[in-house]
């Protein structure tokens, strides 16, 4: 018994239609990266995390924000020549943590 070359044309073109309809998977990840804000920082105030400056205070507020890792980290929002204001925190996961600064 012989099979047509119509029949396997058939055959092979139902076989890749199948392996086109194979599940596929799509992995996403969504950034849970904490972050930093400051508010009430003075014009001209520098934001230091850890030692390290990082720009202007003013910079991460209100809609943009610091990204840092998770853990503790020594926040210090500094003024000409001194600390204005200084914090140790901690943050987790996709949290923001906001740095509420209190000029005098």
């Amino acid at each position: 018994m012989s099979i047509s070359t119509s029949s396997w044309v058939a055959a092979v073109v139902l076989l890749l239609l199948t392996a086109c309809a194979a599940p596929s998977s799509h992995v996403s990840t969504v950034d849970r990266q904490p972050g930093l804000m400051v508010t009430g920082a003075p014009r001209g105030a520098i934001l230091v995390v850890d030692g390290i400056e990082v720009g202007p205070a003013n910079d991460y507020s209100k809609i943009r924000t610091l990204s840092v890792l998770p853990g503790r980290h020594v926040v210090e929002v500094r003024g000409p020549g001194d600390a204005i204001h200084r914090e140790e925190i901690f943050v987790d996961g996709g949290a923001v943590k906001t740095i509420h600064v209190q000029a005098e």
